[in-house]
């Protein structure tokens, strides 16, 4: 809870206790799990390689407990933060496996987080926007059945960005930077695109507050505020 809040300082103090409690007791699997969460905390945090050397040990102890369910889930979280560092081959490599191994173990909401993982990589690695499209539709679709607001939020978020990479085709990271080619597998204009970014980031917005995610309520915010800019509503951008 002090994770998904923000105050990351009190969520590790947690699970530091959690995990000396845990190897006390030789719980190995619950071990695993603390150190997953552990380095999820310090991804939000910022603080990248103290994050990828704690997804380290959960992977080698869900292999050890012979849990392929934990497996997937430390090998998605390692593709983030793969896919956060830059090593993208790697990125989708583990998304893929991660996929895989999700469905053999029938958890549809682990299913739906690899889903939106390689969305993410059709989206800013290839450019493949209609690939992307369906990926978070098919997750969001899941968090929808699965009644999950939290995860659901993360996934309309996804979808505003993609309706505003679709909006502005040429836009790499700020607006005096182009790109050379042309996106892949959707055909919008900016004025059907930019209403379908709004719907998105707007739809996040109250799922994000009402689960108190504030990464996902910084999400949808700039969301937002990038529709109304392109739209010249600069007051309401600012707001």
């Amino acid at each position: 809870i002090y994770w998904e809040m923000g105050q990351y300082e009190k969520a590790a103090e947690n699970l530091e206790k959690a995990l000396g409690h845990a190897k006390e007791y030789k719980l190995r699997r619950n071990e695993g799990v603390d150190s997953n969460n552990m380095g999820l905390v310090h991804k939000s945090a910022g603080n990248l390689p103290d994050a990828i050397t704690w997804i380290d040990a959960p992977l080698a102890i869900a292999r050890e407990v012979n849990n392929l369910r934990d497996e997937a889930i430390a090998l998605s979280n390692r593709a983030l933060l793969y896919r956060m560092s830059g090593d993208n081959k790697a990125a989708r490599d583990n998304y893929a496996k991660a996929l895989e191994m999700y469905r053999k173990a029938a958890f549809t909401e682990g299913e739906a987080s690899a889903l939106m993982g390689l969305a993410k990589m059709d989206m800013v690695v290839d450019k493949n926007y209609g690939a992307a499209l369906e990926k978070l539709n098919a997750a969001a679709a899941i968090y929808e059945k699965l009644e999950n607001p939290g995860f659901l939020a993360e996934a309309y978020v996804q979808l505003g960005q993609l309706y505003q990479k679709i909006a502005t085709p040429n836009r790499k990271t700020r607006d005096l930077v182009f790109e050379d080619e042309e996106p892949d597998g959707v055909s919008l204009t900016p004025e059907e695109s930019l209403p379908k970014s709004k719907e998105f980031s707007g739809k996040a917005k109250p799922l994000a507050e009402e689960t108190g995610r504030k990464e996902m309520i910084w999400s949808s915010l700039h969301g937002l505020a990038f529709v109304e800019r392109e739209a010249k509503n600069l007051p309401a951008a600012m707001e």
